[in-house]
């Protein structure tokens, strides 16, 4: 059935093209709801990831400070047998054994090993950028002739006519799909 025209201007809408425009709002339903999930995953993950991290974090820290208090306590005995030591060479007043000993201190190095980096593979996820629907333009010009055709022929046709050619433009092209495309990378 065609819509109801006025004066050449359309005033009401083809019963068809009533299910085609609810189509494409269910599809546009469709493709909305799929983009809402998709960005909860992405915060999923995220949220996931950012954890991950720093619970590592937070376990180096921990390392960090065990090492620091070690190498503290262990240079604090290394301190008290230095000072043991030069005690008992004052008590003596052996002055080259003292300077010996200053010459030791100096000499020492205490410090925290060096930070060191490890690579670890991190799983990003990714928006694909592609096209999903996959036509190309000679089918989209193709389709775009046949509606103009259609949409003259509708006028002069009787509803049933309109209707057959409706069919017979699907029936020409059953290998274009606007459902299930798949994006390959």
């Amino acid at each position: 059935m065609s819509g109801l025209t006025l004066f050449g201007l359309k005033i009401s809408k083809s019963q068809t093209e009533r299910e085609i425009q609810n189509l494409f709002q269910h599809y546009e339903k469709t493709l909305s709801d799929q983009k809402l999930k998709m960005c909860d995953d992405i915060t999923e993950w995220g949220d996931a990831l950012t954890r991950i991290i720093d619970t590592h974090v937070n376990k180096q820290k921990d390392l960090l400070e065990q090492e620091y208090t070690n190498q503290i306590s262990y240079m604090n005995q290394t301190c008290q047998r230095f000072v043991e030591e030069l005690r008992v060479h004052e008590q003596l007043n052996k002055t080259e054994q003292m300077n010996q000993l200053l010459n030791k201190c100096q000499a020492l190095k205490f410090e925290l090993d060096a930070l060191e980096y490890k690579v670890k593979r991190i799983r990003l996820i990714k928006v694909p950028t592609k096209q999903r629907m996959e036509m190309n333009q000679d089918e989209f010009d193709i389709i775009e002739t046949e509606n103009n055709k259609l949409n003259i022929n509708s006028t002069v046709k009787s509803n049933n006519e309109a209707e057959d050619n409706m069919d017979a433009h699907f029936k020409l092209y059953p290998s274009l799909s606007f459902t299930n495309a798949k994006n390959t990378e």
